[in-house]
């Protein structure tokens, strides 16, 4: 679809607050995507899609997308701008022009000539998996990070061969897991692919469950925060200290979360990834981020070992270089 941002026919600065004055959220997700239905497994209008692995839901009146699949996520104003290759100040442009909001025209009018769309009573989401016996294939792939069996079972990480959605089965990939997190009493999955190219990442966690929070101790000396099960796992079974991981480098924890931690251990610190071939190195940018807004010290693999992670220093240069390596980094 295309557009010119420079017809005077439209608002060349067009803000979401104007655009919501008039039209909801829900009724901009079906004027784009009518085939999309909230909280249910949907086909993707991102990709190619043959299982139904895209989730929409509302939550206090605003819209969020996730694709399980690929682990992308956003709101409905990201939805708009990826599907039309624009970025969010075009995604306004387009839903401006779409709905009629042009430039001196009668906002009371547009509003009354739009056909609001009633928002469907919620449904859940239900992702279920089936597990299987451990095969050599698991053993292969996760000694390699310094991780046996014991520490799998401690933290809840089981090999999978089926994956369901909304009941639906679909064959997982082989050497596939699921990562178990309880809170608040309700138990949600994490669906691990680690050869898939297609579905790595399947999830219906909270944003707020921390990976490995259940297997804390009270107190401690350190504690190191990652971004993944899988480095939380490897620190605890080859340096013997504790970690725990957030759903992804780019999630921000709660103030009194933080602050939990660290009245519980001694010092707390931050491991992200060092994305060392990225000449912007996100992992080390979001790392400094989260240490800098909650006072907490940051530490990073060093460059010359050419590894991004805990993980992957302990697959390339072994179990007793990697814990000499972070024990160094905590002096």
């Amino acid at each position: 679809m295309e557009f010119d941002l420079n017809s005077s026919l439209y608002d060349p600065i067009v803000y979401k607050e104007d655009i919501l004055r008039h039209v909801g959220e829900y009724d901009i997700l079906k004027y784009y995507f009518p085939k999309l239905q909230l909280d249910v497994a949907n086909k993707s209008p991102l990709r190619e899609d043959s299982v139904p692995s895209f989730g929409v839901t509302m939550r206090t009146g605003f819209l969020y997308w996730r694709d399980f699949a690929s682990g992308e996520y956003g709101n409905i104003w990201s939805l708009v701008a990826l599907s039309m290759g624009t970025d969010f100040t075009g995604a306004l442009q387009i839903i401006a022009r779409d709905f009629g909001i042009r430039q001196g025209a009668d906002f009371k009018k547009i509003a009354a000539s739009i056909k609001r769309v009633p928002v469907p009573e919620k449904k859940q989401v239900e992702i279920g998996i089936r597990t299987r016996k451990w095969k050599p294939c698991d053993k292969d792939f996760w000694t390699q990070f310094g991780i046996n069996k014991p520490t799998l079972e401690r933290y809840l990480v089981s090999p999978i061969d089926f994956m369901f959605f909304n009941g639906n089965p679909v064959k997982a990939d082989h050497c596939s897991y699921v990562y178990r997190e309880l809170k608040d009493e309700v138990l949600t999955f994490k669906i691990y692919q680690p050869f898939s190219k297609e579905r790595k990442w399947i999830s219906n966690n909270n944003q707020s469950v921390w990976e490995g929070w259940s297997q804390l101790p009270e107190t401690g000396d350190h504690l190191i925060i990652t971004s993944s099960r899988k480095d939380t796992m490897s620190i605890v079974n080859v340096a013997g200290m504790n970690a725990v991981a957030l759903q992804g480098e780019a999630m921000r924890p709660k103030q009194h979360v933080v602050q939990q931690l660290k009245d519980r251990f001694d010092k707390v610190y931050v491991l992200y990834d060092n994305d060392f071939d990225n000449p912007n190195n996100p992992g080390r940018t979001l790392g400094n981020k989260i240490a800098s807004e909650f006072n907490l010290t940051q530490i990073e693999i060093p460059n010359d070992y050419k590894s991004k992670d805990f993980s992957d220093l302990v697959k390339a240069h072994g179990k007793h270089k990697a814990k000499s390596v972070l024990q160094k980094l905590l002096i």
